[in-house]
């Protein structure tokens, strides 16, 4: 029991997770796990038995949940220590925001939390996640396809509003809980959906790690290791993709544009990692929404010979590459507007993007150059002329080529963003030869010899 003791004061030394000048709320569901985190902080002087209070949320999701609430409630009160209760119907919750019951539960138990943080001028929140929780979680995100830090597994301290979250009993087993908890006649409940196969941490609990336990006794001590050498090995690199991303990411109202002209130079481990932190911050932090295979994608089409290519991620998040740009932005795609105008003499009509096209006779005197604009020969064309969006099969007239060209391959030629081509008005005469697409090219019909195009 001592060297329990001693393991939880070295951890909490090395992470820096308690200072003596903290105001600490400890979560204590009423099991066996966070009662015995409640009587080792209240036991261990790190800091004032004042400074201690506790939060239980009551979620109505299990039989024994009003003996949890007085277990706890009583052990607070014979102990003059500060305790907060909410009850919640976290059932009728998920069914309302539409989510299962376990990530409806988090949510709820977080915010209540929070919300007890900040009315209490209290900076720690203190958590009994555990040695075993760690392997269970490790093995959990990797099987699940989570990417980068999240295969370190819980880390021991991370910023929740108001402070931090602590998690000082990662380095002690599920089993040395037990025995503190027997060993001092802790009243806690045994929370009965613990051996529920429903429930898919359960499975890795009751299957997977007993396997690995006895495969390797000293498997919490690796995996132990594994989590810290992993998560610093993720915040050396996420200091470098950081940096990475401030040189090349776009900010530009709800869309943001990462620059690949250098980006796609740097070795792919820094390119994913960056990827995972823009993922990171455009998600607002929420890691469960990513996977692995979301910034593989995104780094394929970053390394793509292709330049204009799309991809749908959760959440209605678009990923469009455009040349050497790549971006970001949630909502809908909707298709273009389609239109189509016709244009008889001295006509004006004005596009959705505020630029107007004139028909209008000229004299062959009139000076052109430099005009924003082209000269028609009338015995070329058929009037009226068309304005339109392309269409599969468009074909143009090239000046001093033989034969035609494709749209779409003068498009790539000038490096028109994808997204862009279809908002692009084609101007053709009535018989449907394309006379020019503005700010693109001119066709052969062009009478004018200016540079503009």
């Amino acid at each position: 029991m001592d060297d329990t003791k001693k393991r939880i004061h070295k951890y909490i030394e090395k992470h820096d997770l308690i200072r003596s000048d903290d105001k600490l709320l400890v979560a204590v569901s009423g099991g066996p796990d966070s009662f015995a985190l409640l009587h080792f902080l209240w036991s261990a002087k790190l800091v004032p038995k004042e400074a201690i209070a506790v939060a239980h949320l009551n979620h109505h999701l299990r039989e024994n949940a009003e003996k949890e609430q007085l277990a706890v409630q009583t052990f607070c009160e014979e102990r003059d220590i500060p305790f907060f209760i909410e009850e919640v119907d976290v059932k009728k919750r998920a069914e309302k925001l539409q989510k299962g019951i376990e990530e409806t539960a988090r949510i709820i138990r977080y915010g209540f939390f929070e919300k007890v943080m900040a009315e209490n001028n209290i900076n720690k929140l203190v958590l009994a996640h555990h040695a075993d929780d760690q392997i269970e979680t490790i093995l959990m995100r990797l099987v699940r396809g989570s990417s980068s830090i999240g295969w370190s597994g819980i880390q021991p301290k991370r910023e929740v509003r108001g402070g931090y979250a602590i998690r000082p009993f990662l380095p002690i087993t599920k089993a040395e809980i037990i025995e503190y908890a027997n060993t001092h006649t802790l009243p806690y409940e045994i929370d009965e959906s613990n051996t529920s196969q429903e429930y898919t941490r359960n499975r890795y609990r009751t299957q997977l790690l007993p396997f690995l336990s006895k495969e390797n006794p000293a498997v919490y001590d690796h995996f132990k290791r594994f989590s810290e050498e992993t998560s610093e090995d993720f915040q050396f690199l996420e200091e470098l993709a950081s940096n990475l991303l401030k040189k090349n990411l776009i900010q530009n109202g709800k869309q943001s544009t990462l620059l690949l002209s250098d980006f796609k130079n740097e070795a792919n481990p820094l390119q994913r990692r960056a990827i995972h932190l823009l993922l990171m911050y455009l998600y607002n932090d929420d890691g469960r929404v990513i996977t692995v295979n979301h910034i593989y994608q995104i780094i394929q089409m970053i390394q793509s010979e292709n330049p204009s290519s799309s991809i749908d991620l959760p959440k209605k998040l678009t990923v469009i590459r455009s040349y050497n740009e790549l971006h970001f932005q949630f909502g809908e795609r909707h298709a273009p507007p389609e239109f189509y105008h016709q244009l008889e003499l001295n006509d004006r009509i004005e596009l959705d993007n505020k630029a107007s096209i004139r028909l209008k006779l000229k004299s062959s005197v009139v000076q052109t150059n430099g005009l924003n604009g082209m000269l028609l020969d009338a015995e070329d064309i058929t009037l009226p002329l068309i304005v339109r969006n392309r269409v599969n099969g468009d074909r143009m007239t090239m000046k001093g080529q033989a034969g035609s060209k494709k749209l779409k391959d003068i498009f790539i030629d000038a490096k028109i963003p994808r997204q862009e081509r279809d908002n692009l008005p084609v101007i053709t005469d009535y018989t449907g030869k394309i006379l020019w697409v503005p700010g693109v090219k001119k066709s052969a019909y062009d009478r004018e010899f200016s540079r503009s195009k």
